[in-house]
């Protein structure tokens, strides 16, 4: 009798661990026929820091290791990640600011729509460690989209016109001013000037009785710029140049050309043109 509950005994033990094996295979089925790899591309800028109110971007050094074509492969070979574009704006002596556009194979669940790649959730405002055979950089996702044709679907860049004051200005710059065009990387043009009127500085000049009035330099320069902006985007009423300048007026702008700086100049107009 003893023998007999044995054996049915095991029966049902292996009845279990039966149920629990197609259990377990249903269960991976659905989670193999729900999550789909698919192609998206993404736009990574440089992670910010959190502990300086003006962010700025790393050194040149650390991004110019940064090439279209490189790529993160996996395990059997295949490219997972591969740069599609690079743009490089140089930003106040060794740092540049950066734009990589990179095309990924990740995975999609379609119930939650929820790209992963390698585990790591993609999404706007996220990290993103990027690593090829020549560099690892750690960006920031500022945009997703499915196909170089939808990259600006929700906000496309625009062009707009600022004029900005310069209070004493070398000469030698001032007139270097006057032909001033940024470019980036790959030679999109991003900043030109359409006008430029160049004054003596004025400057205070006190008298020995203390009666202060309008002088002017003879050496120093006040400079206003108009300049043409062609890489301007727009969010929660705020406009940005090269996505870190805000333009408003009163605030501070900053560019570079390859001869000449604009450095510490105020805004003193703003208009959006498209």
């Amino acid at each position: 009798m003893n023998s007999m509950t044995n054996v049915l005994s095991k029966m049902r033990m292996i009845d279990y661990i039966v149920l629990f094996c197609v259990a377990c295979a249903i269960i991976i089925s659905l989670l193999l026929f729900t999550r789909k790899r698919v192609t998206i591309y993404i736009d990574l800028t440089s992670v910010p820091q959190d502990w300086t109110p003006s962010p700025f971007p790393p050194q040149y050094n650390e991004i110019n290791g940064l090439r279209v074509g490189d790529a993160t492969y996996d395990g059997f070979g295949q490219k997972t990640a591969v740069i599609t574009n690079v743009e490089k704006i140089d930003w106040t002596g060794n740092r540049k600011s950066v734009l990589i556009s990179v095309k990924l194979s990740v995975v999609l669940d379609p119930r939650t729509h929820q790209y992963t790649y390698n585990d790591i959730p993609i999404l706007i405002g996220g990290t993103f460690p990027l690593s090829t055979s020549n560099i690892t950089f750690n960006g920031q996702i500022i945009n997703i989209y499915t196909s170089p044709a939808s990259r600006y679907t929700d906000s496309h860049p625009k062009n707009a016109e600022i004029t900005v004051n310069m209070r004493k200005v070398e000469p030698w710059q001032a007139d270097a001013l006057t032909q001033f065009v940024e470019k980036d990387s790959n030679g999109k043009i991003l900043a030109r000037a359409v006008s430029t009127v160049i004054t003596p500085a004025e400057l205070d000049v006190a008298t020995d009785k203390g009666v202060v009035y309008k002088g002017y330099s003879t050496i120093y320069k006040n400079v206003t710029i108009t300049l043409d902006l062609h890489n301007v985007f727009c969010a929660n009423d705020t406009c940005y140049f090269n996505g870190l300048i805000p333009l408003k007026v009163g605030g501070t702008f900053w560019a570079e050309s390859d001869s000449t700086v604009i450095s510490d100049g105020n805004i003193v107009a703003f208009t959006l043109k498209n």
